[in-house]
């Protein structure tokens, strides 16, 4: 999927440790940038908290490898949040198949594509770099 190219305003960056704490601390960030903007907080800190979870569970650690960074912005009609990590070295975000209902995990990018209605995507950095960003439509009031 290719990245919207409207103009966007960016409304909060941070980055954080990668930890088991990063995703509740990117869904309170969201959450504190988006206080008093479009209402779509719910979907919002649903879709970071599945990137950065997906940051820190899938790329491998190391030397200056343990931070993931969050950053959103606002368009026209849109919200883009973008989730970058210091790159994989074996594999890039993709949709799984559907697994059995037992196990917890492997559902995160398609919940992320379901609630950006396939508007998602992931690029490479000439840092080496990867970012994974989703951009949900602001409901209309």
């Amino acid at each position: 999927m290719l990245m919207r190219t409207e103009d966007v305003t960016l409304i909060g960056a941070t980055r954080l440790r990668r930890s088991d704490k990063a995703p509740k601390q990117a869904r309170a960030a969201v959450a504190w940038w988006l206080a008093t903007g479009p209402p779509a907080l719910p979907d919002a800190q649903q879709v970071v908290s599945e990137l950065v979870t997906n940051a820190c569970t899938h790329v491998e650690g190391g030397a200056d490898r343990e931070w993931v960074a969050v950053s959103l912005s606002l368009g026209p009609d849109f919200i883009r949040i973008e989730v970058t990590d210091p790159g994989a070295f074996a594999s890039e975000p993709h949709i799984p198949d559907y697994p059995p209902l037992e196990v917890e995990s492997g559902r995160g990018i398609r919940i992320v594509m379901e609630l950006s209605e396939n508007s998602w995507g992931t690029f490479i950095k000439s840092s080496g770099h990867r970012v994974v960003w989703a951009d949900l439509k602001i409901p209309s009031p």
